[in-house]
Parts: structure tokens; sequence; C-alpha cells
């Protein structure tokens, strides 16, 4: 993929260019890798309407308000932004505390955004 990207510097997309004129069965799947993407790149989705947008959402909150009351997703928004700080701030650092405390202050942030869009909109 790399080589249909044309992200290899030079020197490897030599050598993989070399292989594919050697190999029967690297040559194949790159070609079918080829085709694919060119048809991929040829597919068209078209935009959705604004009223889409208006429209999505509201199903999320009502998502939300059908599974469990308003409250209860502002205290799941707090809690994990609190578990974000403990992370950052309680627990040495290390890359899976950094990882769990951002997707915890990510997450906090989207539910208590969608709490409040969901209840004051």
């Amino acid at each position: 993929m790399a080589l249909l990207d044309n992200e290899l510097p030079e020197s490897e997309r030599h050598n993989v260019e070399l292989h594919l004129q050697e190999c029967h069965e690297c040559r194949t799947e790159y070609e079918q890798l080829r085709n694919l993407v060119s048809q991929l790149n040829t597919l068209r989705f078209p935009a959705p309407k604004p009223e889409f947008w208006d429209d999505y959402y509201q199903g999320v909150c009502e998502r939300m308000q059908r599974s469990a009351r308003w409250g209860i997703w502002g205290a799941a928004a707090v809690g994990l932004l609190i578990l974000a700080n403990v992370l950052f701030f309680a627990v040495p650092a290390s890359a899976l505390t950094i990882t769990l405390g951002s997707l915890a202050l990510v997450g906090g942030a989207v539910t208590l955004w969608l709490t409040y869009y969901c209840n004051c909109s």
C-alpha cells in the first residue's frame, strides 16, 4: 500500500519494484490492490443535507433519553473527567496512563456535551 500511496523512499520503492518484477505472487496481489484503489477512488458519496445533522443529533438524544435519564449521563461524564484527572495527575506517567487518561477526557467531554445538548436544545 505504501507503494500505491507514493509513501516509500526512492531506495525502498526501487527495491519493491524490482521484487514485483521477479515475484508473480506479489505482483498479482499488487495489481489487485491497485485495481481496488482505482475503483475506490471513483466512488462519490453525496453530501448529506443540513437537515440530516438535525435529525442525527436528535436521534442520539432520543436514544440517550430512552436508555437512561440525563442525570446518569451527566454523572458518567463527570466520572470520566475525574478519572482522567486521576490518571494524569495522581498516577505515574506511562504510555498506558496517558492513553487511558486521554480516552477518559475525550469520552467525558463528548458525553457531557451530548448531555447538555440533549437537554438544553
